[in-house]
């Protein structure tokens, strides 16, 4: 079953649905959630950090790579 997950979770836009061992699963993220009793949250926070640095201009990237890669460290 877990295999199954994995080959249809790698392909988005995909069906999340499986036969496995004689019976239709599914493995949509709403079907997790609710096995999982999980709550997403309302806005992505990985999507609000992209679309905030979307814009960024090269010296803003110089700015936080000066403060991230820090010889030595």
């Amino acid at each position: 079953m877990a295999l199954a997950f994995y080959a249809n979770a790698r392909f988005p836009g995909r069906r999340y649905e499986a036969y496995v061992r004689g019976k239709d699963i599914n493995f949509s993220p709403e079907a997790i959630n609710a096995m999982l009793k999980i709550v997403p949250p309302e806005q992505c926070d990985v999507k609000r950090r992209r679309e905030t640095c979307a814009n960024w201009d090269e010296e803003t990237w110089e700015e936080v790579k000066s403060l991230l890669c820090v010889e030595g460290v």
